[in-house]
């Protein structure tokens, strides 16, 4: 299962990526989605907004496959000093032994590595999984 990126030729805002990936994944996969946004999300880099969606498609993918899960909540905090993508689902949680066995998590955490930040999974309460990216180079344009 992929959740791909569609041609774009004009230069859209993270928010409306965003938005347009929550959409795209109610839609066509039948998994209720929220999006909550905070701070100035739209004046991160272009390459930060690249990850940020690439990440976003890597989480949700992960909910999809794997979480069985009928809700993912997918936040965005934008602060002076980093940003934070957060998406929650209330899945079957996740097996901490397999956490090292996937390609996706591995893309999760090198992202955030390559914009200074971290990657963390854990349990939701009462259940499902918690993914938190957290990148801190947020502003310079990378090459």
């Amino acid at each position: 299962f992929a959740i791909t990126r569609g041609q774009r030729g004009d230069r859209t805002t993270l928010h409306r990526q965003l938005l347009e990936l929550t959409d795209e994944v109610a839609e066509r996969l039948g998994l209720e989605v929220s999006l909550s946004l905070s701070g100035p999300v739209d004046s991160v880099s272009d390459a930060a907004a690249e990850h940020v969606d690439l990440a976003a498609r890597e989480a949700l993918s992960n909910v999809v496959r794997h979480a069985e899960a009928s809700r993912a909540d997918v936040e965005l905090m934008a602060v002076p000093t980093g940003l934070t993508l957060r998406v929650i689902d209330d899945g079957c949680g996740i097996d901490t032994e397999s956490l090292h066995s996937g390609r996706g998590l591995a893309n999760l955490t090198a992202r955030a590595l390559e914009l200074g930040g971290w990657c963390t999974v854990k349990a939701a309460e009462p259940s499902g999984t918690v993914v938190e990216w957290h990148v801190t180079n947020i502003t310079e344009e990378r090459s």
